[in-house]
Formats: C-alpha cells, structure tokens, sequence
C-alpha cells in the first residue's frame, strides 16, 4: 500500500535534504509538498489524506506544536515525526500529550531519520491488516445477521424458542420484545412483472429490513409460502388507538414501497399488539388469520375481525353474502380512518362503481357511505372511552379531517353530542384538557 508523507520544515535546506533522502530511500512513497510553516502545513493536512508528517517544532505563522493541536481536534490521525532540537525539552513534553509517534533531533541523522519513518510504515501495515480483519469480520456478522434474525422470529412467533435464550438474542440483534406486534406480508408478482418471487426474495428481504430499520424497530423474517414475517416494536406503548393507527399506517407505507420497486401485490395481516414474550406467538397468528381475510392490495388488522362479527349481526351481513361485498366491508373495517371514496373501492375490487353500489345495498341493507359513516361512528364511540384522546384526535383516527364536522355527524347519529356521551360512557383514563 502506498502511503502519503508531508514534510513541515521553514528551513529550506534542510527541507529539500529530508526531502531528497526519502525519496531515495522510500520510493513506495508519496512524498507531497513540502510546507514551510505551520499554517501552510494545517492547510494541506485539511485537504489532503496524509499518513505520516515531518513537523519542525518551531515555525513561523503556527508553532509545529499549535498546527498539531488543532489537526487533532479535527480528528486528524496523521502520524507524527516531531523535529526537535535538545533546548526545546518543554515543547516536546507538549507533543507526547498530542500523541506525536515519535522525535528526531536537529541535526537529523540519515540513520535515525530511515529508522523512524520504516517504523511508522510498519505501524500503518499492522494497522491496515487490523482494518481487514475487522471489516472481514463486519461482512461475516452483516451475512448471518439475515440468517439469526430469521432464525429467531420465527422460533419466537411459533413460541419454539427456550425463554432464556431469548435476552441473548434481543441483544445481539438490538430489539426489545417488550411491546409490539407481528405482520405477515404476502407478495405476489403481477402479471407486469416476469421475475419470480424465489428469484426476487432476497431483494425483497433486504427492502422491507431497510423499510423497517427507517421506519421503526424491528426483526424481519424470511419467506416461506410467498409470505414474509416480521416483528415490529414499539416501545412501552400499549394496544391503544394510536398504536393501532400507526401499525395501520406502517403497514400500508410498506405495501407501497413493494409495489413501488418491485411491482408487487402485497397482502398484510396484522396481529394484536403483544406486551410479553409469550404472546407473540398468538399475535404472529392472529396476523395470518388477518391474513387470510385480506382484500388484495389491503392491509387488515385482525382486531376489526371482531368488530366485522358484530358488524355482520348488527346488518344482517352474513357468510352467503357475494364475496364482493364481504371484501368491501372487509376493506371499508380495516381502512375507514381513511379517505375512502366508492370510486376507489370499486376500483380495489375491479368491478363497475354502479354495480357495487347496486349490490351493496341490496345486501347490506344500508347504502355505502352510510355504511362507510356508521363504521366510524362505532370506532368513534370506542375511542371516546379513551378520555387522553380529544374530539379532533378521535376525529382524525376514525377519518375524519374536520372535526367540527365530525361532532355533526357524530350528534346526528347518536342523538347525544360527543360530550354528552363520554360523561354517560364513564370511560377510563385521565381526561384529556386542551392545553390552549
């Protein structure tokens, strides 16, 4: 490996004889400009890589000492040969707590001069073989890191692994199991897309690891039945709203990305929030049954499975309704916090808007977006339980961007306003006071 090597010295001749003699003597050198004082040498080292300097002690502009003072408060490593003279025995005590390498004494010897620079080159070679040794050993870990961290998730959803054994890993893979929650991702490849998907998993795999890295904290698990499996902290927060709402919106933003680089249809399950180890396990399957009653291209929450149940008794929606209005009321359960219009779920759902629309009511009993209101307006009276929560905040995590708006909508179909109905619920928590 070639190295760099500047000289700092204001005395000309004696510049342009260290320079001649290791040039002679270490061709395998790069010997840049000389400097011939201190603020010229502090300028070169800011702009060039340089390995080992030659600094006088005494020069103009900046001292050999001051130069190195403020080279290594810039994080400057260059290794440094200190020339000094036998009276300048205070500086060169200043020098040893600046880490110079090492000194040589004017007038410089040939000898000693060759001796010191070939030791500081034997330092830069051990200390370029530790590099490689480390960066070796960085590759080796960021390969098994994919192979661990799949290993683990998948012993810990399927609660196979020993408990003890389970702070070991946490720490290795820097993830606390504390509280989170499991989604299952299933990706097909469209009709566009001529890759398949054992051809695109490992790519895969490394996107939704970033996704999650960005994004949140997390452990990604590898692919078995085009599904992949991946635990997703988040913090000491319990299975509130705004966990939910942002397990929804972490999902929905992952989907996208897969059908963004990879023209992907993705599916996503969610299950509920785990608050201990051994829960995992029921939520990574709850989040397959979420799975499975995913509209494609949609994210599903299993928890809306028991809102859907009683959704179904209370409309006289049942099992021997046509798919398509079971997977709109599907869609409409898991995504009414957001803008969702007819328009767009006959188009999820590839069929005509008259058509749904038509076919909505004559099952369901109520017409979409009255439908679509009293979703939100169920979602609304859980949330006011929830005394933390204000009324613009329960607006917006049931869909609502004008609260205002909202309260209307929510008195009309109530018969109470959103007031009245927290005082009647007796909800829990501390109550939430606008801090204006």
């Amino acid at each position: 490996m070639k190295y760099r090597l500047l000289i700092a010295e204001d005395e000309e001749i004696d510049r342009i004889a260290l320079h001649l003699l290791l040039s002679n003597e270490f061709p395998e050198l790069e010997i840049l400009d000389d400097a011939d004082n201190g603020i010229e040498f502090v300028k070169i080292a800011e702009k060039e890589h340089i390995d080992i300097a030659i600094v006088d002690i005494d020069m103009p502009g900046l001292t050999g000492i001051e130069a190195i003072r403020l080279l290594r408060k810039l994080g400057c490593q260059t290794k440094i040969i200190m020339n000094t003279a036998y009276n300048e025995f205070d500086y060169a005590v200043e020098a040893l707590k600046l880490q110079v390498n090492d000194f040589v004494v004017k007038p410089i010897r040939r000898a000693e001069i060759i001796q010191t620079v070939t030791k500081c080159i034997a330092e830069l070679d051990e200390e370029s073989r530790r590099d490689d040794r480390i960066r070796s050993r960085d590759t080796i870990i960021s390969n098994l890191i994919p192979i661990v961290s799949n290993e683990f998730i998948m012993s810990v959803v399927t609660n196979s692994i020993k408990k003890s054994k389970v702070p070991m890993y946490s720490s290795l893979l820097d993830i606390s199991l504390e509280s989170g929650f499991v989604i299952s991702c299933r990706v097909q490849t469209s009709s566009s897309v001529s890759d398949s998907i054992e051809s695109l998993s490992d790519d895969i795999y490394q996107a939704i690891s970033i996704f999650v890295s960005q994004v949140g904290r997390g452990i990604v698990g590898g692919i078995r039945d085009d599904v992949f499996t991946a635990y997703i902290a988040c913090g000491e927060e319990s299975d509130t709203a705004e966990v939910r709402h942002w397990a929804y919106s972490f999902s929905e933003l992952l989907a996208k990305k897969l059908r963004s680089d990879f023209g992907l249809e993705v599916q996503i399950g969610i299950g509920d929030i785990s608050s201990d180890t051994g829960n995992i396990s029921l939520s990574y399957s709850q989040s397959l049954t979420a799975l499975g009653n995913a509209v494609p291209g949609s994210v599903f929450f299993f928890k809306d499975l028991e809102t859907l149940e009683e959704g179904q008794e209370n409309t006289g929606l049942v099992t021997a309704h046509s798919s398509i209005v079971s997977h709109a009321v599907r869609y409409i359960r898991a995504h009414y916090q957001n803008d969702l219009s007819l328009e767009f779920i006959a188009d999820e759902l590839n069929i005509s808007m008259s058509h749904l629309s038509r076919t909505f009511k004559q099952e369901v009993g109520l017409n979409y977006i009255d439908f679509l209101t009293q979703v939100r307006v169920d979602k609304a009276k859980e949330l006011i339980d929830d005394r933390s929560l204000s009324v613009k905040q329960i607006a917006r995590l049931v869909g609502y961007r004008n609260h205002t708006y909202f309260s209307k909508i929510f008195k009309k179909m109530v018969g109470m306003t959103t007031s009245e109905f927290r005082q009647n619920s007796g909800g829990q928590g501390q109550e939430y006071r606008n801090p204006d």
